[in-house]
């Protein structure tokens, strides 16, 4: 049962968001430590700073491929 539609992007972007969060929530990433600090808090760090940015990416890009095509529907 297929009520809506999902781009394929945003699909892969959702899989790889809670892979990401699964993975770094696994307790062998509490004992590793980079620069002092724990891989936990890179992982928190990479999602809270990373991914948001990949979305508004992803969201442009779109936003800018509708613009483009309704640009040459317009011209036609």
């Amino acid at each position: 049962m297929n009520w809506f539609t999902m781009q394929r992007r945003d699909k892969a972007f959702l899989i790889v968001l809670f892979g990401f969060i699964t993975l770094f929530m696994l307790p062998w990433t509490h004992s590793i430590y980079i620069l002092n600090i724990s891989l936990l808090a890179w992982a928190a760090y990479f999602g809270c700073v990373f991914m948001p940015l990949i979305a508004l990416v992803i969201t442009f890009e779109k936003s800018r491929n509708v613009a483009v095509s309704s640009k040459e529907e317009v011209d036609q």
